[in-house]
């Protein structure tokens, strides 16, 4: 909620009335628990899944703590509304780049990298994803409880 107030609204402060003064409603790292959007074109066939399901446990994740969404499935409202709740977002796709350029502009931390579908036919891609998801890992450390 604070986050659509700030980001979408543009809202920064707010009356409370209970309170009786003006409170500041910018985002910290402990008003929101920690979420990481992975978004694809499709989703992974089986092989693919156990690679993924590696990545995140390599990134010290829960899957609580991360979503994976289909740009081909969603439309761009929708994943709107879903980085308002997001720490990072990680493209495992060159089809979104108006999602990606969205996410910019709500200052959401976001990488381009390799998905698990293709680094199981492509593995020297490795690498360059792993690269990218530890910029995620040193993004998100201020989010971890």
């Amino acid at each position: 909620m604070i986050r659509y107030l700030n980001d979408v609204l543009g809202i920064k402060q707010v009356l409370l009335p209970q309170l009786g003064e003006l409170q500041s409603i910018e985002p910290t790292p402990e008003a929101q628990p920690l979420k990481i959007l992975f978004v694809c074109s499709e989703f992974y066939s089986e092989d693919a899944q156990d690679l993924f399901y590696k990545m995140i446990a390599a990134m010290k994740l829960e899957k609580k703590q991360i979503e994976l969404m289909s740009c081909r499935q969603k439309s761009l409202i929708d994943f709107e509304i879903e980085i308002l709740s997001c720490q990072a977002v990680v493209f495992f796709t060159d089809e979104s780049l108006e999602w990606k350029q969205l996410a910019q502009s709500k200052s959401v931390f976001c990488v381009q990298a390799f998905g698990p579908e293709y680094l199981l036919k492509h593995s020297q891609y490795k690498k360059h994803t792993w690269e990218q998801l530890q910029k995620v890992m040193a993004a998100i450390e201020p989010f971890r409880s």
